[in-house]
């Protein structure tokens, strides 16, 4: 099911005249975002389990790593280095 975008929404200019950049990198941009969207929709119809898990796994990943350097901060916060100290 794909999309079939008329040239003239692309912000082209028209046949007789010549395309200035700034028009042919708007085209441009539209069309790389029109391409990721039809990727991103077709990929979350075709295989939702498979994005919600690496979603959910992602999400396990940065808590843990959360929780590490979170308890390894509390531990560094009890621990004193008197050369430190006196040093600083």
């Amino acid at each position: 099911m794909s999309e079939v975008i008329p040239l003239e929404s692309l912000g082209t200019a028209t046949p007789g005249k010549l395309a200035n950049e700034v028009n042919e990198a708007r085209a441009l941009w539209r069309l790389r975002w029109t391409m990721l969207h039809s990727i991103t929709r077709r990929a979350v119809q075709a295989s939702r389990v498979q994005l919600m898990s690496i979603a959910a796994a992602s999400l396990v990943l940065w808590l843990g790593l959360f929780y590490l350097f979170f308890e390894g901060f509390q531990f560094k916060g009890g621990i004193h280095f008197p050369l430190v100290a006196t040093t600083f």
